[in-house]
């Protein structure tokens, strides 16, 4: 799997979520139909994933192909399998923090490494 790989970039579509005490209250994505084309969500830091896997699950809805998940800091406190049970098919991050023993997947790629 490659970032830079045969990507076919058309539209971007944008998202976010407006979360009030840290409870997600509301999940806006602003494209309607993706017509089976793969996304891919990207932000700084993912930790339990509950933001992206409420995202996942709109973009699923809206008739996403793949969903890839791109992370500078990939804290994954509650591990990868969550994200992977709930939507999301490939995660790219980085190493700087050392998690090689929640990443021990073959979806998940550091493809920068800091150490």
């Amino acid at each position: 799997m490659s970032v830079s790989g045969n990507a076919n970039i058309g539209n971007i579509g944008t998202g976010g979520l407006i979360t009030a005490t840290g409870n997600i209250t509301k999940t806006t994505v602003l494209h309607d139909d993706f017509g089976g084309k793969d996304c891919v969500i990207v932000d700084d830091i993912c930790d339990g994933g509950r933001t992206f896997i409420e995202l996942a699950k709109v973009l699923k809805e809206r008739g996403a192909g793949k969903i890839g998940l791109f992370v500078t800091h990939g804290i994954f406190s509650q591990g990868v399998g969550v994200l992977f049970d709930n939507g999301i098919d490939f995660i790219y991050t980085t190493d700087s923090f050392d998690q090689s023993d929640k990443i021990n997947e073959p979806r998940v790629q550091v493809i920068f490494k800091f150490f």
